[in-house]
């Protein structure tokens, strides 16, 4: 309990998460920024693209953001007269936009998943396939097995 506070602290970064936020910032940089006429969408957008790689590399589940040429071409695709956006013209756009394949799931959350759903039901099955374990309760197995993968989590720091 006393690590998951530590981690939810405010206050000065380590300098690993210094080095990998600028290594980010380097990467976006170079590729959405540099040597362009830098307007405050452009740079509104590199940091959308920069808080979405620091989610990748955490290992958490996202939904990706289309790039902004994407979004642009979708733009002119269905808004062509002009004046003030319809409410089906922007439901075009962003049904065009928002897609199944765009969502990503970090190995920290494939981690979690299977140690908390996994680990239970191979402990269960095992329970099963072992002889003399059916006197032991399904009502112990799973609870112990859920508990252990929990612990295990922690103790490695992923949850």
């Amino acid at each position: 309990m006393g690590q998951v506070i530590n981690k939810l602290k405010k206050g000065d970064p380590t300098p690993q998460q210094v080095e990998k936020l600028a290594e980010i910032i380097d990467q976006v940089y170079e590729a959405e920024l540099k040597d362009k006429d830098v307007k405050y969408d452009d740079l509104y957008h590199a940091i959308f693209l920069i808080i979405q790689k620091l989610r990748k590399k955490s290992g958490a589940m996202q939904y990706e953001l289309p790039s902004k040429q994407e979004l642009s071409d979708l733009f002119s695709r269905y808004h062509r007269r002009g004046g003030t956006l319809t409410k089906e013209e922007c439901r075009e756009i962003i049904n065009g936009g928002i897609k199944l394949e765009n969502f990503s799931v970090g190995q920290g959350a494939i981690d979690i998943l299977l140690y908390l759903f996994g680990i239970p039901l191979c402990a269960l099955m095992a329970k099963r396939a072992i002889p003399g374990m059916k006197s032991i309760s399904d009502d112990v197995v799973v609870p112990l097995a859920t508990s252990g993968s929990v612990i295990f989590l922690v103790k490695t720091h992923k949850l």
